[in-house]
């Protein structure tokens, strides 16, 4: 039924239809017996839909809709409609349909369906929803209490070192005055981590004695702009110098600075622009043609799109009182003359974008707050706030109030630096811009990337990252990665982020459960072909998940039953003269694992620090302490055998004579021996015993060869990118070919290279092959050479695929991690980093206790282990990965992301 879906014009008030009755006598009179009752009327169908009729109690079975029931006749109401889900399950289906339907516009691009085109703009409409305001302010930490024996700089360089794990200070500014301090974390997801960091006597005094200080008052922010804790006035006068700092003329400090003129100015005209139209009254002065803007009583409080006046009045408001905005007028507004305007002249005001009821009934409340009679409603003046008056009124809130200034400021969707974070947009115009030229589907894939690597250097679930953070600097725009998002403003960013993140949580909870993903390459316009065309839309952390309750799932060995040893001579090829393959460290454990059942090496996804692992390895002669170290040392060794010159599995990429991927290796190409099947397909098992394990295999793979393995997925790459990339120098050599317009220049290369023939070094260099039949005596010219150069694309193509090899090295997968969910929805960026793991190093992934173990006795609060810290905190990137090679025998970490609960995942 949910391969079916995808199709289906179904509507979220149509009930699932009931299961297959059982072929039993009983079930087919009941069936006989339904067909009988009268039609229900239109309703009784709504009122089951929504859970009030029926009385039976329903289970849900595995579709989600109801299975097993208590009632065997089914739940009927009285109308005689058999109801088969409950309200929540009709939920779910509704949300399965609702991001089916969005996937479809975005991947697929359906502009002739309306139901996908409806459902991508209510998803739009729920984000923006979502996205008002600014969360800014709860991600600000205040600071009092530090020492006062140390500079600024000193105050500053403790902050920067004590935050690097959260992510670090935004933008790397921070607001110090004296002993006191002010900064706003990244993300609002590591306020919580910072503030007990900063809690810390040790951030601020030496080690050996940081005990015998005064402890420093760290504060939250709250939503009104006050601390979390305000029984300190230090911190709240703290707060509030750093609010006004912020927003005054630093050379006078009676008046707003530039940027914050120029904010609320844009705030005062959105109102003048947008309540234009929907106000039919003008004054005197507007008429005689005065230059200065007036805004009446009526314009100030009209609730209408794009209005942020009117959002920055209801924030600061300092009471509940209804005359609120009309004492700021008495004090900052002025009275103007009404010109006085017919009555056949306001009904025929068009009032486009608003309806005219709703016009009048806000007109009519505010006369009667004002106590005037609707007998007779002409005034001769009208109150209202010119852009002056509007200015001077928020100095002096600046002066008396700050607090209430920025709440207001940040209502309007403006930062602490007077960035706009969000739009005022209608969702069909962002939708236009979104199906547009304007837009690829390639900024969809640079986003999700972006959005991975953040969430990664954070190590939180990135659909936590809100989208008011997501900011890019110039140096992430210089990024190839990233680049194709530099002509795009950041407010679209945010918008897009906002729907990916909405879609991710989604799929994760209501779709991929229930979705059949190993027909994504073979079944069109089905669900799980749509999955896979939308791979790379799918968060790194989402795929993980899924794949953690797959193996968790699939697990064969019980928690009883002996772990799989492998018995290794690490010193018996030591000192040897015979490179055979057979003497190697490989051939000792693939002799040792061909007598096990693969079920064996299948346990549950590791977690912890010293975890269930699908194999023992013992060194003979050597003694370890637990089981992960020998494991891991083994799992490097392994890979350093594999990219060796004995094994010959994998061969070093041909661009490496050029100076490009140096480090990097291609499956080697060519005809399989009996002994390759053998080392392929355990190769296959040493990288599933890698997943399963959670511990990284180091394989320095080329992009291209991570795509073979996904079964020739191209992913937007052609075969030229692909060559440039493993053989640049053949690659140089066929533009060179297709560069000659003449006959003669084409002649005189041709004898500078020995007049080649139509065969061509294989990317291991260690054979010739011949590109046609008789290739050897057939001479290259200037009539054949697009044959000639289209032979050789051919060739590398089919090595760079080397189908027969990748096809044995999944069939040793498949044994021990089920392929579907990898191969269908995982990118070779993602698979390359779920099986090589991350080359970033994260410290505050190192002191996470699920990787840490500290012996009885001992404390993480032991100066020794707080210097031990601190040295740490002072290595650079490589320094850290060197570390991590000589304590953990890691060249890399495994992925810098929490590990999933099964509790969350669906």
């Amino acid at each position: 039924m949910m391969e079916s879906m995808i199709n289906a014009p179904t509507t979220a008030s149509s009930p699932p239809p009931p299961p297959s009755p059982v072929s039993t006598n009983k079930r087919t009179t009941n069936s006989r017996q339904n067909r009988k009752r009268p039609f229900p009327s239109k309703e009784s169908k709504f009122k089951d839909l929504n859970g009030k009729g029926g009385g039976g109690s329903s289970k849900p079975g595995p579709s989600g809709f109801s299975g097993e029931r208590s009632n065997p006749k089914g739940s009927s109401s009285e109308d005689g409609l058999v109801v088969f889900a409950k309200a929540s399950e009709i939920d779910w289906f509704n949300s399965q349909v609702m991001i089916t339907r969005v996937l479809k516009d975005i991947v697929w691009h359906s502009p002739s369906d309306t139901a996908c085109v409806e459902a991508t703009k209510v998803l739009i409409a729920s984000v923006l929803d979502k996205m008002k305001g600014s969360n800014v302010h709860n991600r600000l930490l205040v600071i009092s209490g530090a020492p006062v024996n140390i500079d600024g700089m000193s105050v500053e360089g403790s902050l920067i070192r004590a935050l690097r794990g959260c992510g670090g200070v935004h933008g790397n500014e921070m607001w110090i005055s004296g002993n006191s301090a002010v900064v706003e974390i990244r993300s609002l997801a590591k306020v919580n981590e910072a503030y007990e960091i900063l809690k810390q006597n040790k951030v601020w005094y030496p080690l050996e004695d940081y005990v015998l200080y005064p402890t420093v008052n760290v504060f939250r922010v709250t939503d009104s702009l006050k601390l979390a804790s305000p029984s300190d006035p230090q911190g709240e006068q703290i707060l509030v110098k750093f609010l006004k700092n912020k927003i005054a003329d630093p050379e006078m400090p009676d008046k707003l600075n530039f940027n914050a003129s120029e904010t609320l100015s844009s705030i005062f005209m959105s109102c003048y622009s947008t309540s234009i139209s929907f106000v039919v009254e003008s004054t005197d002065e507007e008429e005689e043609g005065d230059s200065e803007i007036f805004l009446s009583e009526e314009q100030l409080a009209l609730k209408i799109p794009g209005n942020l006046l009117e959002l920055f009045l209801e924030a600061v408001k300092a009471t509940e009182e209804e005359n609120y905005l009309k004492e700021v007028l008495n004090r900052f507004g002025e009275k103007r003359k009404k010109k006085k305007t017919s009555e056949e002249e306001k009904e025929s005001h068009d009032h486009d974008g608003i309806d005219k009821l709703e016009l009048e009934q806000q007109r009519s409340l505010r006369e009667q707050n004002q106590g005037k009679s609707h007998e007779n409603p002409q005034v001769e003046s009208v109150s209202g706030l010119t852009l002056q008056g509007f200015l001077e009124w928020c100095s002096e809130l600046m002066k008396t109030q700050p607090n209430l200034l920025w709440k207001g400021i940040f209502a309007t969707g403006y930062d602490i630096r007077f960035d706009r974070i969000w739009l005022f947009q209608e969702p069909s115009l962002i939708y236009s811009h979104f199906h547009s030229d304007k837009w690829a589907f390639e900024k969809d894939a640079a986003l999700i990337s972006y959005m991975d690597s953040f969430s990664q250097s954070l190590h939180i679930d990135p659909t936590r990252i809100q989208p008011a953070e997501l900011y890019l600097t110039e140096s992430d725009y210089l990024n190839p990665n990233f680049n194709c998002l530099q002509d795009t403003e950041i407010g679209y960013l945010r918008v897009r982020w906002a729907m990916l993140q909405k879609m991710n949580t989604l799929l994760s909870k209501k779709l991929l459960a229930h979705i059949s993903v190993h027909a994504g390459n073979s079944t069109r316009r089905s669900l799980a072909k749509l999955l896979h065309d939308s791979r790379q839309l799918l968060l790194y952390y989402t795929k993980d998940t899924f794949l953690y309750k797959i193996i968790h799932t699939s697990a064969a060995r019980g928690s009883e039953t002996p772990t799989p040893e492998v018995m290794l001579d690490p010193v018996s090829s030591i000192g040897s003269q015979d490179d055979s393959v057979f003497k190697n460290q490989l051939s000792q454990v693939i002799q040792q694992m061909s007598t096990i059942t693969s079920a064996f090496y299948c346990v549950p996804q590791a977690q912890g620090a010293d975890p269930a692992l699908p194999i023992s390895v013992k060194f003979q002669g050597e003694e370890v302490l637990g089981l992960s170290g020998s494991f891991r040392h083994f799992l490097l060794n392994a890979a350093k055998e594999l990219q060796s010159e004995t094994v010959k599995l994998l061969c070093r990429c041909p661009s490496a004579d050029a100076g490009k991927h140096k480090d990097s290796f291609i499956i080697t190409p060519g005809k399989l021996s009996y002994g390759e099947e053998d080392f392929l397909h355990f190769l296959g098992q040493l990288i599933g015993i890698s997943i399963r394990s959670d511990a990284p295999l180091a394989l320095q793979l080329l992009k291209v060869t991570w795509r073979s393995l996904l079964l020739g997925e191209k992913e937007e790459n052609d075969c030229s990118d692909d060559m440039i990339e493993a053989d640049v120098l053949c690659a140089t050599y066929l533009q060179k070919l297709e560069s000659f317009s003449t006959k003669m220049a084409f002649d005189n290369f041709l004898s500078l290279n020995s007049w080649p023939k139509f065969q061509y070094p294989s990317m291991d260099n260690n054979s010739v092959v011949s590109l046609c039949s008789e290739g050897s005596n057939i001479s290259v010219s200037f009539s054949n050479r697009d044959q000639f150069i289209k032979l050789i694309k051919q060739l590398r193509e089919k090595e760079l695929r080397s189908s027969n090899r990748v096809t044995k090295i999944l069939t040793g997968l498949s044994t021990i991690v089920p392929l579907p969910a990898l191969l269908s929805l995982f990118t070779s960026d993602h698979l390359s980093l779920r099986i090589v793991g991350s080359p970033e190093v994260n410290l505050s992934i190192l002191k996470n206790p699920a990787h840490v173990m500290y012996q009885v006795g001992v404390s993480e609060n032991d100066p020794h282990i707080m210097y031990f810290w601190a040295a740490l905190e002072s290595f650079t990137p490589e320094e850290l990965k060197k570390f991590i090679k000589f304590s953990a025998n890691l060249e890399r970490v495994a992925s810098n992301l929490p590990l999933p609960s099964l509790r969350t995942i669906w």
